[in-house]
């Protein structure tokens, strides 16, 4: 077989498939994939990969709200959104204001 696996025949006359390393060729019902554990740097190239992600992510969102001059709460989908509401809060906030 070119692909890794060798057909054998069980005592019993049934042919299975035999990867190169012996075990069971994997079924439906097999198990053998959740047997694999990462290296240990695999894990830490994973973290520092999540890790890093994770901080140009907060960056472009610190970029991003620094862009739009808004500090307080957003009350807005987007930027017409943003228009409608500024436009309400001119007219109306006189009589809303707590």
């Amino acid at each position: 077989a070119s692909g890794g696996l060798d057909i054998v025949e069980t005592e019993d006359g049934e042919l299975i498939a035999v990867d190169k390393d012996g075990s069971f060729y994997s079924t439906a019902d097999s198990t053998g994939f959740a047997q694999n554990k990462p290296d240990k740097a695999n894990i830490d190239r994973l973290v520092d990969d999540l890790r890093q992600a994770e901080e140009a992510r907060l960056k472009k969102r610190k970029d991003r709200m620094a862009q739009s001059g808004d500090d307080g709460d957003v009350t807005y989908i987007n930027e017409k959104n943003k228009q409608f509401n500024s436009k309400l809060s001119r007219f109306y906030n006189k009589y809303t204001a707590e």
